[in-house]
């Protein structure tokens, strides 16, 4: 009986599908992007009014930071944002410009680049999803008067994070009731 030679073999194994030349080769391509890893956090949706968001506003008057329905993306409540101004209705209180921060802190964080997701909505301006991670504050102006899903990227170092929503001079035209804002479904992601 004749003995068949390697390359033989070699050729006939990859012709039969048994293996190919390319995947002996090494793949030049990136390996594949992880998924990004949901934090827990406490009441994102707001569902438990208030509870769990911490506010910091020197502001004492009517409006500001509430839980209601009209704010709502999914389940009953949502973050509501308002601040009155003269014209609004009849002895509308002078709220803007409005300053004011409503937001979690999370400690024991692994180092890195997170994620800050909310759908949000905002008329008026000076509204913002709003982050520190150690380092620096970082914000995003909401981008929409219809509720979208509106991102933040930020960095954390030290293990401690403070995200959520900030005003910054927030006002807007009298005409259309601004400056107001609606979020929920808030999510922290590690990248």
């Amino acid at each position: 009986m004749k003995q068949l030679s390697t390359p033989f073999l070699f050729w006939f194994a990859s012709v039969i599908g048994i293996f190919s030349v390319t995947s002996c080769q090494k793949s030049t391509d990136p390996p594949p992007a992880k998924d990004p890893v949901k934090i827990v956090i406490l009441n994102p949706s707001f569902e438990q009014n208030l509870d769990a968001w911490k506010i910091e506003t020197a502001y004492t008057g009517r409006y500001g930071f509430s839980s209601d329905t009209i704010a709502r993306n999914t389940g009953r409540f949502g973050l509501n944002f308002y601040a009155s101004q003269v014209g609004h209705f009849t002895n509308a209180p002078q709220e803007t410009p409005w300053n004011g921060k409503i937001y979690q802190t999370i400690t024991g964080l692994k180092d890195g680049t997170y994620i800050l997701r909310a759908y949000a909505d905002a008329t008026g301006t000076g509204m913002y999803l709003w982050a520190n991670g150690g380092t620096a504050d970082a914000k995003i102006l909401i981008k929409s008067r219809n509720s979208e899903i509106n991102t933040l990227e930020f960095v954390v170092q030290g293990g401690t994070a403070k995200f959520g929503f900030a005003c910054i001079d927030a006002g807007g035209d009298v005409t259309i009731l601004a400056p107001y804002f609606h979020a929920d479904d808030v999510e922290l992601l590690l990248k």
